[in-house]
């Protein structure tokens, strides 16, 4: 799992030469909805954060079985499924389908593919060669180049032509730059025995429901995230309990210097609040130069985390027993 950073890039390849396949239906879209669980839909997330000025439509990213009632033969439906065996994102197509929604699948096969195959829909169908374990959540980049080629495609985004390539190159950059994963591994010891509190802002909202994810999944570890500005109006008051809950609890803030005036001053008092409530607090300054340059960071900063805190737990990351137990309940 170590050598998917190194790989990133690579899953950037993969995913624009499945891209170059891609054939969607001809209409005018006024909206687009991307059905997706877990891994499968946090490409989405950053996308819908990353690209919130170059949208020329509505976006938005949905967990369930079931597409939004808005939906019409205008809007385009992107169904999501890293391995293509999601029942939710399955119930979601066959809905799409008999309602005679715009409809794209991005998998890399499984029922989802076959479906899509059979019906001569439109499809970005990846390789994951460059995922080893195989697990959805590591291969999020495939996930968010797909969702980008897709609305690009789809003629939905603006000014966005050449993200794939300085996104490629971020990666390896920032790969490079935290080779040996040193700071990755001081948060991990400093949160190993507490609640992981991750918060950013604007276009970094989305990298902080990957890292939970990877720090669920792959360290077993419990996180949650919340964004600055939105915590500073409730969060802050709701550390006081359970008692020394606070005392328990390490906060991940995660500071880009592309952030607006006003959220950038935001973040010295947050820091200052937690820590008069006894919260460990680290501050995480980000160097990209760009937004892309700010996500792929993330990404490597987040995947260097989650397999640090799985080493120092002794858990092995490629292994999600609560969550096959589960599946394996729901289909009896």
């Amino acid at each position: 799992m170590q050598d998917i950073i190194s790989l990133f890039s690579s899953q950037v390849c993969e995913t624009e030469a499945a891209l170059e396949k891609l054939v969607l239906p001809k209409r005018e879209w006024k909206n687009a909805v991307l059905i997706g669980m877990g891994g499968s839909a946090l490409g989405a997330h950053v996308a819908q954060t990353l690209f919130a000025d170059k949208l020329v439509v509505p976006f938005e990213w949905r967990n369930s079985y079931t597409i939004p009632g808005y939906a019409d033969e205008q809007t385009l439906v992107i169904l999501s499924s890293y391995s293509g065996t999601t029942e939710e994102v399955l119930a979601a197509y066959k809905e799409a389908k008999a309602r005679g929604l715009g409809i794209v699948v991005l998998t890399c096969g499984g029922k989802l593919a076959a479906a899509a195959k059979k019906d001569h829909a439109a499809s970005v169908i990846y390789s994951v060669e460059s995922n080893p374990g195989n697990q959805p959540r590591n291969g999020v980049v495939y996930n968010l180049v797909g969702v980008w080629g897709i609305l690009k495609i789809a003629g939905l985004l603006k000014d966005e032509a050449k993200f794939s390539c300085e996104f490629a190159e971020s990666l390896d950059k920032m790969a490079k730059k935290h080779e040996g994963g040193a700071l990755a591994k001081k948060l991990a010891r400093a949160c190993t025995d507490s609640v992981v509190m991750l918060a950013a802002s604007e276009h970094l909202e989305g990298n902080l429901h990957i890292i939970q994810n990877q720090t669920h999944e792959t360290a077993k570890h419990f996180a949650h995230f919340d964004t600055v500005s939105e915590l500073n109006h409730h969060l802050m008051e709701g550390l006081k309990y359970p008692n020394n809950f606070a005392r328990k609890t390490t906060a991940l803030l995660f500071h880009s210097k592309l952030y607006g005036t006003r959220i950038k001053k935001r973040y010295p008092i947050t820091a200052e609040v937690l820590k008069k409530q006894n919260v460990k607090v680290f501050m995480i300054e980000l160097s990209g130069k760009s937004r892309e340059a700010d996500v792929a960071e993330m990404l490597v900063l987040g995947m260097q985390f989650s397999l640090a805190l799985a080493k120092l737990h002794g858990e092995n990351p490629n292994f999600i027993p609560w969550v096959d137990y589960f599946k394996k309940k729901l289909a009896v």
